[in-house]
């Protein structure tokens, strides 16, 4: 009896034993639960994107480059001796008094924008202050920056920039990217980019997120002198994509001299429309000029690029609300202006795609019978570089970012069907799609950079890494 005792207290000890030894591998090779919902949409992510591979081999981009001058806002309103006062939206700016007052306005409503300093000699005094208090020095212009982020986007392709390349510009630019002789310049355009953190404070004003106020004398890029090379590259070296930026910069002319330029654009447009042409667009204030290139520019263009702010600005240079009276317009309203947008300038021969990008989530259109696809693609790589560039880092971390759209929320306000179904969005399924009058939509969450340390280009970098994981067939 005492023997069997022994016995069965051996073979449950085995037992115990082995059970402990199965448990152990289990949990040693079991997968590691990933909990945090930032590292779960990145991963997500990255699923979608393994199942697609960058498109154009060879890109032109054109026509506005520039030597960006960056400073804190407040420091360099104190350096010319201003003091807090109140917000006003300028179109254009020509004293220090209407650069304090863009500044706060800018800060109220956490917009950023981009204003042309008409007074010459007030401008380079500025300039002059900026550089006796800490700044830094980098490549600006929306073509320059989508040039220098695709040649390392994807290096193997072809990239050219057709722009004013002044010679410290130069200096900066990428050593791979093909610039063509006459895109040199003796002199740089400089621009003064006031950055302002999140929670900066100025006089009664606390910002509530961190943005920019860009201004400039630029006479070359708001000219669009490099319009013509640009279109001569084009026809030259076949290119898969061309990109065209810095039509905004012609708000600074004479209404007679934009008016002739936005033509000449529409035809540049017309003359190489076997390519497809991309056209980033930029905060205007004059609604006219707006206007102006909505008809005679985004139209022709095959492809466009712009954040809510900019898609609000051109319903109101049209007249169009759809009842909406708020400068900061949600998530419903804001897929109704895209949808008229599309709908309304869209064609199969024209604009048939756009990525509209917003803080908190970016969407992309699409005509159902148009020659874009890969619109999941296209969405998401633009939401991860956004995320990534604005806090400087190449991989996600919980700590750094937060995902700031709600888990579910309406599409439309104006659309029956849509009006009333609420969209659920995880982090492990993090891309919606769905179907109206003839345009497909996908929206990304952003993984939102808690701290940024560079709000400039970041339109550009979604814009430009979102086109190349796009694909242009004009064939269906």
């Amino acid at each position: 009896s005492a023997h069997l005792e022994s016995m069965s207290n051996i073979t449950t000890f085995g037992l115990l034993l082995v059970v402990i030894a199965v448990c152990y591998q289990y949990y040693r090779l079991k997968p590691e639960v990933v909990t945090d919902p930032v590292l779960r949409l990145s991963t997500a992510w990255d699923h979608i994107l393994s199942n697609s591979t960058p498109w154009p081999q060879k890109i032109v981009l054109g026509v506005n480059a520039n030597l960006d001058l960056i400073v804190s806002a407040t420091a360099l309103l104190r350096s010319l001796n201003e003091t807090p006062g109140m917000g006003v939206d300028h179109s254009v700016l020509n004293t220090t008094k209407a650069l304090q007052e863009q500044v706060t306005y800018s800060m109220q409503e956490c917009a950023g924008t981009e204003r042309y300093f008409s007074n010459k000699s007030l401008f380079d005094h500025i300039v002059q202050m900026a550089k006796t208090i800490p700044h830094t020095y980098f490549i600006g212009g929306n073509a320059a920056l989508m040039a220098e982020k695709l040649v390392t986007f994807i290096p193997a392709a072809d990239i050219y920039l057709v722009a004013p390349i002044g010679p410290q510009l130069k200096k900066l630019l990428h050593s791979q990217l093909n610039i063509p002789r006459e895109s040199l310049a003796v002199q740089d355009e400089i621009h003064v980019i006031m950055e302002y953190p999140s929670h900066e404070v100025w006089g009664q004003i606390t910002s509530s997120c961190a943005n920019r106020v860009i201004h400039s004398h630029d006479v070359s890029n708001s000219q669009l002198s490099f319009l013509e090379p640009f279109k001569e590259t084009i026809l030259s070296s076949r290119p898969d994509l061309a990109i065209l930026s810095g039509a905004h910069l012609l708000e600074a002319t004479p209404r007679v001299f934009w008016e002739e330029r936005i033509q000449e654009i529409a035809s540049l447009l017309q003359t190489v429309r076997t390519t497809p042409v991309h056209f980033e667009l930029a905060t205007v204030g004059d609604l006219s000029f707006l206007r102006a290139l909505l008809e005679g520019v985004v139209v022709r263009a095959s492809s466009l690029g712009l954040n809510e702010q900019e898609l609000l600005s051109l319903s109101k240079a049209v007249g169009v609300s759809l009842g909406i009276n708020v400068s900061k317009p949600e998530l419903p309203m804001v897929a109704d202006l895209l949808h008229w947008l599309i709908t309304s300038y869209g064609s199969l021969s024209g604009l048939s795609r756009i990525h509209l990008h917003t803080l908190t989530y970016h969407i992309v259109a699409e005509l159902t019978e148009g020659p874009w696809h890969y619109g999941e693609s296209a969405v998401v790589m633009g939401a991860k570089v956004a995320g990534l560039q604005a806090c400087s880092v190449e991989k996600f971390d919980g700590k750094l970012f937060e995902i700031r759209l709600p888990s579910q929320f309406y599409l439309s306000r104006e659309d029956m069907t849509l009006s009333n179904q609420m969209v659920h969005i995880s982090p492990s399924s993090p891309v919606v799609h769905w179907l109206r009058g003839g345009v497909r939509y996908f929206l990304s969450p952003v993984l939102v950079c808690k701290q940024p340390l560079k709000t400039v280009g970041l339109g550009d970098a979604i814009s430009s890494t979102g086109l190349v994981y796009s694909m242009y067939s004009s064939k269906k």
